[in-house]
Order: structure tokens, then C-alpha cells, then sequence
């Protein structure tokens, strides 16, 4: 089957910054998440921050690993304004307040969000299903998402294949709405969040309108021409982290990630499999490598998998035997 490619964009910092190139599709077939996404059948603004009344600052999550003092010294040769705080979700967000100093009026998260991953690390994550949650969370925000993907010496000697890796940022396109952009290192990552803080800079003139409630503004370009975004206080309601899922719907969303399983294939594994556990110790219980890579197969009859074939079958035993 051929590997359907993603629209990855690499960043130029001296090209400018365009609106994403095509509209968000707030969907999750996973339906877990999408439950809680905003309501968009209401766009009426609860207020306003009059435009050159307030200023914008970068926050950068302090749970980020490209390491503080770096990105500090980074940052501060872009001029860029910046805070660290801990965010529900992302590691990266911009915040409108008032540029005449502390005031009553509550700060203003606006819309749009960055998740940095460098490629080992995404790998990980859809491994271990901090991709799928982590997605799951920013999509209930109703932002413009951003992954900032950094490529890594080790991009093709990952704990899963390169397709794989392929195919789930495709999903995440595709399905998601998420925007990708491709950067070589960290310095390139720092130079594209500074150059998206200038142009929401330059956009500070206008009125940046705040929402609440669940509502968001219907036009998937609205963030694109004017500033938008949500108080600081629903923004960590809706970004703090669910209740954590029972481990077998865990087992199920990690079998997802996998290049061509379906949900009625993982369905049928967690019923023979319920637990990571159960499947590693039928793997152990086993002697010959040949033998383990056919396991899931054989059991298609016993087990009820009948969309089984050996490929899938040794798919299988390869991301859960080698990582």
C-alpha cells in the first residue's frame, strides 16, 4: 500500500507566516474527545480588548525540554516578550492583557496552539498514547494547532517505523486539522515561534475579541485576520488532562497508532488481548521469532480475529517486541 505523504511545511524564516491551507476538521473518530469539543453554533464575542490596548507575551510551558536556559538566551535574541508557566496543554500559547498593567479584566489566551515534538519524541508518544491524548485535549480547545516537528539523527532508527510516524501525522492532518511544520533543530523551532509572536504582534492593532462558554468564532480563518481567544480560566478547565482511561481502552488507542490497524482489528485484539501484559506474555510463551510473528494469526479462530492477516500479525509483534 503506498504511504500517503504529509503536508509538512518547512519553516523559512524569511518567508511570512500565511493562515493554514485548508480549514480545521474538528473531528476524532475516536469519539472520546470530540465530545467536549466547543460549540460553534454561537459567535458572538463576549468582549473586547480594544485594539492597542493590550499587549501580547509568548508562554512557554516549564515542563519543556529543550532546556530553559537555551531557550531563554534564544528567545531573548528574537526580543521576544515570554513567561514561563505551566500549561494545561501545549507547550506553547500566546496571551493578551492589558497594556496598561494589572487590571481586573482577566487575561486572554488567544487561539492558537504549539506542540513542539521532535521526531524520537513523537515517536514515543504514539507508542505510549501521549499523541492521541494530547491531540484529543488541544482539539477541545477549538484553536489553530501547530506541531512543531524537529527532525532527529535517529528519525529512521525509531521504536516504530518511519511510515508509521508518517502515517499518523497524516491522521492528524487529515482528521485533526492540525498544521505541521518541519524544523531542522531547535534554533529553527525558537526562530518560527518568534516570527508567529511578531505577526500576532502586528495584528494587536485591531480588536481582539474574547469568547467564553463554549462559544468560537464560525469562520475557520477568523484567528488568521483578527485576535481571538478565550479567558485564561477556560482555558485550563479545558485543557487539564481527563480522568485517565482504563487500560485496556489504552491498549485499544495505542493499537491505532499502528499503519493499518482499524478499529475493528484493535477491537478484536484487546477481546483476545485485554492488556499489554497479556499479549507480551503470550509472546514469552513462545520460543521461535517465526513463531511469535505468525502468534496473532494462529490465534484468529480460537481468539475471534478475523480480520487478522500476517501482515498485520507481525506488524504487531514488531512495535511490541522491539521497543
Amino acid at each position: 500500500m503506498p504511504i500517503v505523504r504529509p503536508t509538512v511545511e518547512s519553516f523559512n524564516p524569511q518567508s511570512p507566516l500565511k493562515p493554514p491551507a485548508h480549514p480545521p476538521v474538528l473531528v476524532d473518530l475516536t469519539n472520546h474527545a470530540s465530545l467536549d469539543a466547543p460549540s460553534t453554533q454561537d459567535d458572538t464575542p463576549s468582549t473586547h480588548f480594544p485594539g492597542g490596548s493590550y499587549t501580547i507575551t509568548l508562554l512557554v510551558d516549564v515542563r519543556e525540554t529543550f532546556g530553559m536556559n537555551r531557550l531563554k538566551d534564544l528567545l531573548n535574541a528574537h526580543a521576544v516578550s515570554w513567561e514561563a508557566r505551566s500549561l494545561p496543554v501545549g507547550d506553547f500559547a500566546w496571551i493578551a492583557r492589558s497594556a496598561e498593567g494589572p487590571t481586573s479584566a482577566e487575561e486572554v489566551v488567544l487561539g492558537v496552539i504549539v506542540e513542539r515534538k521532535r521526531a524520537d519524541d513523537l515517536a514515543s508518544s504514539i507508542v505510549d498514547g501521549r499523541f492521541m491524548e494530547q491531540k484529543g485535549r488541544m482539539h477541545k480547545l477549538g484553536f489553530r494547532k501547530i506541531y512543531l516537528f524537529e527532525e532527529c539523527g535517529s528519525m529512521y532508527n525509531l521504536r516504530i517505523s518511519y511510515e508509521t510516524l508518517l502515517q499518523a501525522m497524516v491522521n492528524a492532518q487529515l482528521i485533526d486539522g492540525f498544521d505541521f511544520i518541519n524544523c531542522s533543530n531547535g534554533e529553527q523551532s525558537v526562530a518560527y515561534l518568534a516570527s508567529l509572536t511578531r505577526w500576532l504582534h502586528a495584528k494587536s492593532r485591531f480588536d481582539c475579541a474574547v469568547y467564553s462558554d463554549g462559544r468560537r468564532p464560525l469562520s475557520p480563518t477568523a484567528g488568521c485576520n483578527r485576535l481571538w481567544g478565550i479567558p485564561w480560566t477556560q482555558f485550563a478547565a479545558i485543557g487539564k488532562k481527563s480522568p485517565v482511561l482504563p487500560l485496556r481502552e489504552q491498549f485499544g488507542l495505542h493499537l491505532l497508532q499502528i499503519h493499518s490497524i482499524t478499529g475493528p482489528k484493535a477491537e478484536e485484539i484487546v477481546n483476545a488481548f485485554p492488556t499489554p501484559k497479556s499479549i507480551f506474555e503470550a509472546y514469552d510463551s513462545l520460543s521461535s521469532e517465526n513463531d511469535k510473528k505468525a502468534m496473532l494469526m494462529k490465534h484468529k479462530k480460537s481468539a475471534g480475529l478475523k480480520t487478522m492477516t500476517q501482515r498485520t500479525s507481525e506488524m504487531i509483534y514488531y512495535v511490541y517486541n522491539l521497543v
